[in-house]
């Protein structure tokens, strides 16, 4: 065993003096999504500080590049297509949907991996998504209903948001037979939601989803509190952190393992979730946690993994290397993270929704 350790090892300090492996991260860190951006940066920044605690002889092997999006999809456009002539061998990017499916199609054409820090589409032929997909989350509720013995669903959702969830709630089925008993839209400008509320509330279902953006989502809330509906309601993980989540007191969402506030010591994410956790904070120049961006993290992480793999081939060609990557990518199977478990043996949307858990936000609805 040691004898293979120092075999592997030796593999590595060979590899490291001849080859590097270049990563290409875009994000936006100025324009209208900076502030999201800087968020990302900051998780960039607790990997780099984690990586060159615990992987030290890898220090010389991996190189990250970061670019600047500007918050504009030619943006990443331009920032991506420099980044291959640059030659590197990975990319991770793309905070929103559009700006991923638009990157997708280059980087196949060059047989290089991305890790999209967006949902992708069911369709996408080429990519990973650290993301967790609408159906997947909302899945992952009609589950934790069944689980409860709850069997009927009331849905609430401003009007162009619609169409899609209806397409969503058609392809859902779960053992235990939940049921959606109504879906009740509203305008996009509004300014209360009483009369939604109470005809909600007056069907008395077993759980009200919400799925909104954190204003309309927080009228709804207060509407149906004050309706007197007392049950279960779920709102979307994005709106399950600070500086939204006081709003919600008492409701529901699914969360990720590095959100969830019981974390148990026995959940396989525990200790990584630790290590990250104060990583952050040593890395923080105010101090100050935040869950945001951490799938970056974890996208980083798991090409380190990969890039552990193909170290001993002793690979010099660029092409030939990124094909090792993804191949060993897809070896890795389920990979633990900090913001679920992942499966690489596919590409398209690779968090499984079943490593996320149920939580409620703290204080009196």
């Amino acid at each position: 065993m040691y004898l293979r350790f120092g075999v592997l090892l030796l593999f590595i300090i060979s590899f490291a003096q001849t080859q590097t492996v270049k990563v290409g991260v875009v994000l936006p860190l100025t324009g209208s999504d900076a502030s999201l951006g800087q968020a990302y940066k900051r998780a960039l920044d607790t990997f780099q500080q984690v990586f060159t605690t615990e992987k030290p002889y890898l220090l010389n092997a991996l190189e990250i590049v970061l670019r600047d999006s500007g918050s504009s999809l030619d943006g990443s456009q331009s920032e991506v297509e420099e980044l291959i002539n640059e030659g590197v061998q990975a990319i991770v990017c793309c905070t929103a949907a559009e700006e991923a499916e638009q990157v997708l199609p280059l980087a196949a054409s060059y047989g290089i991996p991305l890790f999209a820090l967006s949902p992708l589409s069911p369709l996408s032929s080429w990519g990973y998504s650290l993301e967790v997909s609408d159906e997947d989350i909302i899945r992952a509720i009609f589950l934790a209903m069944a689980e409860r013995g709850q069997t009927k669903l009331a849905v609430m959702t401003e009007e162009s948001q619609k169409a899609a969830l209806e397409q969503i709630l058609r392809r859902l089925s779960v053992p235990g037979g939940v049921e959606v008993i109504d879906l009740t839209t509203y305008p996009f400008e509004v300014d209360v939601l009483t009369p939604e509320a109470l005809w909600v509330a007056t069907r008395q279902p077993s759980a009200v989803l919400i799925w909104d953006d954190v204003y309309r989502a927080r009228l709804a809330y207060v509407g149906l509190r004050q309706r007197g509906y007392e049950q279960n309601v779920f709102v979307p993980p994005k709106l399950f952190q600070e500086p939204w989540i006081g709003d919600f007191s008492g409701a529901f969402s699914l969360v990720s393992p590095l959100q969830s506030q019981t974390l148990s010591k026995d959940d396989p994410a525990y200790q990584e979730v630790m290590s990250y956790q104060n990583a952050y904070l040593k890395a923080s120049s105010d101090g100050m946690f935040s869950a945001e961006g951490a799938e970056l993290y974890d996208a980083l992480n798991a090409l380190v993994l990969a890039l552990e793999q193909v170290l001993s081939y002793g690979i010099q060609d660029e092409d030939a290397l990124r094909s090792a990557l993804l191949d060993s990518l897809g070896q890795l199977r389920e990979v633990q993270g900090i913001t679920g478990k992942f499966d690489f043996s596919k590409t398209g949307n690779n968090l499984l929704p079943n490593s996320w858990v149920i939580a409620r936000a703290s204080g009196t609805p």
